[in-house]
């Protein structure tokens, strides 16, 4: 071993011309490796979309084409609308796989049957479909922007578009839902203490958290993306992510060559 390692770093062509029978039988064995790996493992699609904050709001800051002498709630109110549209964003990424969006995907019939496929399970179980979606759902971030490009590998490459469509549908109802449950609860609330408050002060202050809270449920009444907006819908790629022959054959040729020198060193 030490002859042939010292003939390697004294004459590195050399010794592998002498080793050329055996690279060359490693690199056909590795090619044929490659082969039936691209036809043994199972095809994998991804499908991606692309969301981002709703644009319920958002945008520059409303409040500085404001007049000075405008009520400050109002200038409150323009102020909070592009926070609480980021806050309700960030809501939307950690409840895609969660265990509420999992058990929501379980009562749909149509989808349940084909969740099967996914794992073991998986249509019936909803611990089961979170650990899965934890698993095999990617969140990625697009450059520097608040937008998000969300993936996910299946066999099934419709599965995979019909998947991702509804957790985004389901995400973002279930955000909504939340929104509409406490803005009417503070909207009864502010109006029981409306009729209780004699202090103008305070009477004016009610008012304003009330005009707020009243235009919030209207915003939750609109049939329109709530939380997140799909910028990019579901697509997939015309060729499959696995298996990848473009990565398969080199990295197989290249472990069957090393294997093939390697080999020749014990003779």
């Amino acid at each position: 071993m030490n002859a042939h390692l010292e003939r390697l770093l004294s004459d590195p062509v050399g010794a592998l011309w002498a080793s050329r029978r055996s690279v060359a039988l490693g690199l056909c064995a590795g090619i044929l490796c490659a082969f039936l790996s691209c036809v043994i493992l199972p095809t994998k699609w991804e499908a991606r979309m692309t969301v981002g904050p709703a644009g319920r709001g958002a945008g520059p800051d409303l409040s500085a084409f404001l007049p000075a002498s405008e009520s400050p709630t109002v200038q409150y109110l323009l102020q909070r609308v592009g926070s609480m549209t980021a806050a309700d964003f960030s809501v939307y990424e950690m409840l895609m796989t969660s265990p509420r969006i999992a058990g929501a995907l379980l009562k749909d019939d149509t989808l349940k049957i084909r969740l099967e496929s996914l794992c073991k399970n998986c249509g019936r179980d909803a611990a089961k479909l979170v650990n899965w979606l934890e698993c095999s759902v990617r969140v990625k971030p697009v450059g520097a922007t608040q937008m998000r490009r969300i993936s996910v590998q299946m066999k099934d490459k419709t599965l995979a578009a019909d998947l991702l469509r509804a957790l985004h549908k389901l995400s973002d109802e279930t955000i909504r839902a939340d929104a509409r449950i406490r803005t009417d609860q503070r909207i009864t609330y502010l109006r029981e203490k409306l009729g209780e408050v004699v202090n103008l002060d305070q009477r004016d202050a009610l008012v304003g958290l009330l005009k707020e809270q009243e235009r919030l449920r209207m915003m939750v009444g609109i049939d329109n993306d709530f939380a997140s907006e799909m910028i990019d819908p579901p697509s997939i790629p015309a060729r499959p992510v696995s298996p990848n022959p473009y990565l398969l054959f080199p990295v197989f040729a290249l472990l069957g060559a090393v294997a093939g020198f390697l080999w020749s060193w014990r003779k």
